[in-house]
């Protein structure tokens, strides 16, 4: 008996110390969405054809645009392929595109034999 009326004292007593009122905790609702994280920078043109005889130097201008409200730094590297017979390189091989700006670059080639080559310019951050 004096258990039980301990245990009652004890549950009286925490009631009283919150004012008297017990509150119960539960949930009202949760708040969800979905955040979607894109890719600021493109780049123009996608690809590019050009005809070329040996010895003739060619340049083809490519634009990064950076629609972010931060300005960006983007890595750029180059390949050739097959590796003989076109000299390529990049104006530039890390770039900073301003925010909600624009940045420039060239992408150099000079002939020196006929053929046909695949030039790969790979963009990274």
């Amino acid at each position: 008996m004096v258990d039980k009326q301990l245990k009652l004292f004890i549950i009286l007593g925490i009631l009283l110390i919150g004012g008297g009122v017990a509150f119960a905790v539960y949930q009202i609702g949760q708040i969800s969405g979905t955040v979607a994280v894109s890719e600021p920078i493109t780049y123009n043109p996608h690809s590019f054809t050009i005809s070329m005889v040996p010895g003739e130097i060619e340049t083809e201008t490519v634009t990064l645009s950076n629609s972010a409200s931060s300005a960006q730094t983007v890595k750029l590297a180059i390949s050739v392929s097959p590796s003989s017979g076109l000299s390529v390189s990049l104006s530039d091989t890390t770039v900073t595109v301003p925010a909600s700006g624009s940045y420039t670059f060239d992408i150099d080639m000079t002939s020196t034999l006929p053929n046909s080559y695949t030039i790969t310019v790979t963009l990274s951050r």
